[in-house]
């Protein structure tokens, strides 16, 4: 038997080739109610080392079967989703957004090419503190990030087969590339005295704030200080990134 081998009312979208590798295909056509057992070879290269490359013996039982079936795209159904008088309206809405996607995704593109050319012609110490931290700040969003698949994370850590220091050492390098970006930015922050005023944090502060209905629940829930600090570096930053693309226009 597989530890936490066991899943109870486990329901998925045929075709979207999210389960097991060959548990699908053993399943289709069975009727509700229905029972059965089979065996399923793993990949070598699957995901949970401890049963990669073995066999899989499954018992299996279909609770309920459902139909997927999309809403008509009409104008009410447009109404339902929020503000849209049409479903052209709709339409318009997820065609600016997308564009609007692509767009945040070339800028930031854009500007991660920025940097790596500063990096590359840029000398500095970098401190081991930062990097550890920078490295344990990873594994968190690692940890975060599994979290909200509904794994829990020391099950995660045995199937992957490694440990949360393995898993540091392994975002070193890119924990040192992070370092290295953030000590960029707050050198050109400070050269060129680039920094957001305490009305803009304010306002990105209270914004954020939004999502508590009382001040008392806020204060419950996050660290103001924290996040004023933490808002005053982001807003930084971009100062930062829109000065390197103004730069960089400059010179084409």
């Amino acid at each position: 038997a597989l530890q936490d081998g066991t899943q109870e009312n486990y329901s998925f979208v045929t075709g979207e080739g999210r389960v097991f590798p060959g548990f699908e295909e053993q399943i289709t056509g069975l009727v509700k109610g229905a029972e059965k057992k089979f065996s399923a070879a793993v990949p070598q290269d699957y995901w949970n080392k401890a049963i990669a490359g073995k066999t899989v013996e499954f018992s299996v039982t279909v609770k309920n079967i459902q139909d997927v079936r999309a809403p008509a795209l009409d104008d009410a159904f447009a109404q339902s989703l929020g503000k849209f008088p049409t479903m052209d309206a709709l339409r318009q809405s997820i065609r600016q957004g997308l564009m609007q996607e692509e767009r945040d995704k070339e800028t930031q593109r854009w500007r991660m090419a920025l940097l790596g050319a500063i990096d590359k012609q840029a000398t500095m110490d970098v401190p081991d503190a930062l990097v550890s931290r920078e490295q344990d700040m990873m594994v968190h969003e690692l940890e975060h990030s599994v979290a909200q698949t509904g794994i829990d994370w020391s099950l995660y850590q045995k199937q992957i087969g490694k440990t949360e220091e393995q898993m540091k050492q392994e975002f070193k390098d890119q924990a040192v590339t992070r370092v290295r970006s953030a000590l960029i930015l707050r050198a050109i922050a400070d050269t060129e005295s680039l920094e957001p005023t305490k009305e803009e944090v304010q306002q990105e502060v209270d914004r954020a704030l939004l999502q508590y209905k009382t001040p008392e629940e806020a204060a419950k829930s996050i660290d103001v200080d924290a996040l004023v600090s933490y808002t005053k570096n982001i807003l930084t930053n971009e100062k930062v990134s829109q000065f390197l693309e103004s730069c960089a226009r400059a010179q084409k």
